[in-house]
């Protein structure tokens, strides 16, 4: 009876642990979702443009938003997330941010303070 219940506890502890994990990874691909959606929100101010090229139509997004988009894609690094102020203010209370302080872009008039978006489960492997 005991190595019964020794056997049922330990399937249930070991369940339990998968579940955990589970559970953690599911947070983590929602705050990316949150994330994704934030910077969905910002990138959709822009301005619409449709060329035709003999038989091919192309399609650009031009204005501020995706100059300044872009200037941030362009000082990512490996894989790095960077947001500008408005949005870290919006993911602050759900995501770990890195001050990278004030920073100049080609073809955007005023400096733009950045941050660096640490990915969910890295900081706690930092500190």
């Amino acid at each position: 009876m005991t190595s019964r219940l020794t056997k049922a506890y330990t399937e249930l502890a070991t369940k339990n642990k998968e579940l955990e994990t589970a559970l953690q990874s599911l947070r983590e691909s929602r705050q990316r979702l949150e994330l994704l959606e934030q910077l969905k929100s910002e990138l959709s101010k822009f301005v619409p443009d449709a060329v035709k090229k003999g038989q091919r139509w192309t399609f650009t997004a031009t204005g501020p938003t995706t100059n300044v988009a872009a200037r941030f894609a362009g000082s990512a690094q490996g894989g790095e997330i960077v947001v500008g102020p408005t949005t870290a203010e919006r993911i602050r209370a759900d995501f770990v941010l890195e001050s990278l302080g004030e920073r100049t872009f080609k073809n955007v008039s005023q400096p733009i303070h950045v941050y660096r978006v640490i990915p969910p489960g890295i900081y706690e492997k930092i500190v």
